[in-house]
């Protein structure tokens, strides 16, 4: 019993470090994207927006619990 709860959780970090991998490449994708001179101004305020409202602990649409 104690093997299979030891090996979800070494799939669901497996899982999340996976996860955490793409989101860093995202990230410098956005931010090397920002730092271009020929991207428009409203370009690089949606890639501030996009990364502002992922890193906030602020919920702008809230969830709803039944």
């Amino acid at each position: 019993m104690i093997n299979i709860i030891i090996k979800r959780l070494k799939m669901t970090f497996n899982n999340l470090k996976i996860t955490i991998k793409k989101l860093k490449k995202e990230i410098k994708a956005l931010y090397l994207a920002s730092k271009r001179r020929d991207v428009p101004w409203y370009a690089k305020l949606v890639i501030l927006l996009v990364v502002g409202y992922a890193l906030s602990p602020i919920d702008l649409i809230p969830d709803f619990i039944p």
